[in-house]
């Protein structure tokens, strides 16, 4: 049953890019629900930096597991595990590379992900914790895996305002319904125990963009 679903491996620097980025396109992709013994789709989440602090950290570790909760009873399998470097954010650096890159190749070989799709955050973002990611990531998809990798968008600010314009873009459409009201709760659980996402927009129609090796 398992080899008929779809397998995803995500590389988020901060616990909150998962859903503020390729979540939807996901639960788009995902085969139907059948019930919460039925696996729909398989997702490996890889997180890099730990938060602003260890109070930032417990928030957003308490708002993933609510997130996962409720991703398992749509019949999503949702592994999550950090980067072992244990770094808060804006504390990446081009001397982690190595040791990311060879964390990363392992687990996805022992996880036997490596036929599935590999999410990143976009080279032209802002946010240096982003750079050093979606750098990992390429070096991965090229040297180790030689497939191509989507970039995802996580969110559109004032403070950065469409960071990305291309005609890649694809617009996932109308969101199911069901699939909406999972959206919709786990945004409430990030603006309620997280930190106010008040210069957010959660992609409910999302764009994506295919980086070919």
């Amino acid at each position: 049953m398992l080899k008929d679903i779809k397998r995803y491996v995500v590389l988020e620097p901060h616990v909150d890019d998962f859903e503020l980025g390729c979540l939807p396109l996901i639960l788009k992709n995902s085969k139907p629900f059948i019930d919460v013994h039925t696996p729909v789709a398989e997702v490996h989440i890889l997180s890099f930096c730990l938060g602003r602090n260890e109070e930032n950290w417990k928030l957003r570790a308490n708002a993933r597991t609510k997130t996962i909760e409720i991703l398992q009873k749509r019949g999503i399998l949702t592994e999550w595990r950090n980067i072992p470097t244990k770094k808060y954010d804006t504390e990446l650096n081009d001397s982690l590379i190595n040791d990311h890159c060879e964390y990363i190749n392992f687990y996805i070989r022992q996880n036997l992900v490596k036929k599935g799709f590999i999410f990143l955050i976009p080279q032209i973002d802002l946010h240096p914790d982003h750079n050093h990611v979606n750098l990992v990531g390429k070096i991965i998809s090229r040297k180790f895996i030689n497939k191509p990798v989507l970039e995802y968008i996580v969110w559109n600010s004032k403070d950065n305002p469409n960071i990305i314009q291309t005609n890649w873009n694809i617009d996932i459409g109308e969101t199911k319904i069901e699939d909406g009201i999972i959206l919709d709760k786990i945004s409430e659980i990030f603006e309620g125990e997280f930190y106010k996402l008040k210069n957010c927009t959660f992609n409910k129609k999302y764009n994506l963009i295919k980086y070919n090796i």
